[in-house]
C-alpha cells in the first residue's frame, strides 16, 4: 500500500496504513529519526471547537518535569494547566474554560503549550460560548 504524509515531530515523515481484518490498522513510522527524549507533543481528547472545558492529552518517553499552559494570542498565560515532575507515558489535563482568577475566558482562539526539557509543542484549542 502506498504510504502517506502525516505530521509527526515537526516533519513530514512517510507512513505506512497495513490492513487487518479488512479494517485499517494504526499508521506505523517507516523512519526512525531520532526524537527528544521527553515530550512530544500535546493534543485534543475532546472535541475543538469546544464549549465549556477541553481535555488535552499528552505523552512523555521519560520521567521529567513538564508544564502545560493556555496562553492567549497575545502570548499572555491565561492559566497553568499543570507544572512538575511526571512520570513516563500518556498524561491528560483539562482546561475548564476560566482564566487564573477564575473568570470565563472570552470565547476565541487559544494555544495550548508543552515543554518538557527545553522541547516544546502546542495547539490551537477554540472556544465557543
Amino acid at each position: 500500500m502506498p504510504g502517506m504524509l502525516a505530521w509527526n515531530s515537526n516533519k513530514l515523515r512517510k507512513m505506512e496504513t497495513a490492513p487487518l481484518n479488512n479494517n485499517f490498522a494504526p499508521r506505523v513510522e517507516r523512519d526512525a529519526a531520532r526524537m527528544p527524549e521527553t515530550a512530544f507533543g500535546v493534543r485534543m481528547l475532546s472535541a475543538n471547537p469546544f464549549a465549556g472545558s477541553a481535555r488535552f492529552g499528552y505523552q512523555t518517553v521519560k520521567p521529567g518535569n513538564v508544564s502545560v499552559a493556555v496562553y492567549d494570542l497575545q502570548g499572555k498565560r491565561i492559566k497553568s494547566l499543570f507544572a512538575g515532575d511526571v512520570a513516563s507515558g500518556a498524561h491528560a489535563r483539562e482546561w475548564d474554560g476560566r482564566t487564573v482568577q477564575g473568570k470565563k475566558a472570552p470565547a476565541g482562539i487559544y494555544i495550548v503549550r508543552l515543554e518538557a526539557d527545553g522541547f516544546s509543542r502546542s495547539l490551537r484549542a477554540v472556544l465557543t460560548r
